[in-house]
């Protein structure tokens, strides 16, 4: 799954976000939200909600660290309605930034655009 989560930043999700051309990088942007985010946050919710909440069930990995940052990104490319098909996924996320050192650092952590 984290290998998945990883050849969809870099592939697609980086040449959306380094296209300089508007019009390419619109048509990115459309595919990204309406194949290729889909097809496989549907598949990772369905896990996320088969386990519980977790990405192995049970218990908090790093696993799940990656991917509430992962869709913190998506979050910020794409804005926070990006998850709203994805409840797992959201609850997941929300459950690691509820982690009072998360929770903490994310209050006072610099803003960056990257």
């Amino acid at each position: 799954m984290n290998v998945t989560v990883g050849f969809i930043y870099v592939s697609d999700i980086c040449y959306y976000r380094m296209e300089e051309n508007p019009e390419k990088k619109e048509a990115r942007k459309n595919q990204l939200l309406n194949e290729t985010i889909p097809f496989y946050l549907t598949k990772f919710d369905q896990i996320i909600g088969k386990n519980k909440g977790y990405i192995i069930p049970s218990t908090t990995t790093w696993a799940d660290f990656v991917f509430a940052a992962a869709l913190e990104n998506y979050e910020y490319m794409f804005g926070a309605p990006a998850l709203d098909k994805y409840p797992a996924l959201r609850a997941l996320k929300k459950r690691i930034h509820r982690i009072p050192a998360i929770s903490d650092w994310l209050i006072r952590r610099p803003f960056t655009n990257s």
